[in-house]
């Protein structure tokens, strides 16, 4: 997608350290030391939360995943539940790895699942500014702002926002079973100028097509 291209992600030593810190922490669980790396999963999911916009929604669920199973281990049932519960809400066909994670906690991921997927739904009503930019939900396309997205299970998901002329935006919205509304106000993209003004394109267009780039793209 061209936004993609415009919006590069800013990724600090912090973050891009977390990423690198999955595969170890997995490791790390499935032999059994899971107290040791718990406070450091806390860190790095926050870590995920507050960089969406960076964070591939794979590394976020692995990131949940491992504290799942993590909090399993130590026998914390009821939060080892919540951290499955949330990665159903947005990715409800997600299986279970048992060649990453524990097998033997398979069943109460199934479990949690079962119980999620059946659970209440709700409409998401998205609105940006400016209008027309294309909405897409845990993944999925929904079209052009405004957007309705109706079947969604209640609890957190994740808006991505991408506009020609603006910042790639990602965020988390909370969908409650009577239905929820967000808005965003989109940044301007220095980056999209060449591609969103009319000036540009105007003095571009006659060597569009060339095999080499002409004066004006250079």
């Amino acid at each position: 997608h061209p936004v993609d291209v415009l919006s590069p992600p800013e990724i600090s030593e912090d973050l891009q350290f977390a990423m690198d810190e999955l595969d170890s922490r997995a490791d790390q669980v499935r032999d059994g030391d899971a107290r040791d790396v718990l406070e450091s999963l806390d860190i790095i999911i926050e870590l995920f939360e507050a960089n969406l916009g960076a964070v591939r929604r794979e590394q976020l669920i692995d990131a949940y995943m491992i504290a799942g199973v993590a909090r399993c281990r130590l026998r914390q049932t009821r939060e080892a539940e919540t951290m499955f519960g949330r990665v159903v809400v947005f990715r409800e066909q997600h299986e279970y790895d048992a060649s990453r994670y524990p097998p033997e906690y398979q069943d109460v991921f199934e479990r949690v699942r079962t119980r999620v997927s059946g659970g209440p739904r709700g409409t998401l009503q998205v609105e940006t500014s400016p209008s027309g930019a294309e909405v897409y939900v845990d993944g999925r396309s929904y079209g052009p702002s405004p957007a309705s997205v109706p079947d969604l299970l209640v609890g957190d998901h994740y808006v991505t926002i991408k506009h020609i002329a603006s910042v790639k935006m990602v965020a988390r919205a909370t969908v409650a079973a009577a239905g929820s509304s967000v808005s965003y106000e989109l940044r301007p993209n220095e980056r999209s100028r060449l591609v969103a003004s009319p000036e540009a394109l105007a003095a571009i267009r006659g060597e569009l097509g060339e095999e080499r780039a002409g004066s004006a793209i250079r």
